[in-house]
């Protein structure tokens, strides 16, 4: 996602104003808004678009995030990660009769819940 530039200055001078951001993390999708003067602004991606996917995924050269992870989700499964919203913040045996519905690989380290990849 592009930065979001500070609000222009006040007139006369002195410090730019701040934008507060919100962010949803949705399961299949997420967006980021940005406030300022008043006005909610849903901001775009790379792009163009106002949501992007929650999708993450490895490769041996590059992490890749968003429409292009999902892109290739097909030919490197093992290695894609997404909708896993509902896992985070539980344990291990909370969601380890849960991998086939995300096609995850639930690990566990100290009891939490971890996803391998390859």
């Amino acid at each position: 996602m592009p930065p979001v530039d500070p609000a222009p200055p006040p007139e006369g001078g002195g410090r730019p104003r701040s934008a507060a951001i919100g962010i949803d993390f949705g399961t299949s999708k997420c967006c980021v808004a940005a406030v300022r003067d008043g006005r909610v602004d849903v901001l775009e991606n790379e792009l163009g678009q106002r949501t992007t996917p929650s999708c993450v995924a490895f490769n041996s050269q590059q992490r890749l995030v968003g429409s292009d992870a999902l892109d290739q989700a097909v030919v490197n499964c093992a290695n894609t990660v997404h909708a896993v919203k509902s896992f985070l913040g539980r344990t291990y045996e909370e969601v380890k009769d849960m991998s086939s519905l995300c096609r995850i690989q639930p690990t566990s380290y100290d009891g939490r819940f971890e996803n391998a990849v390859q």
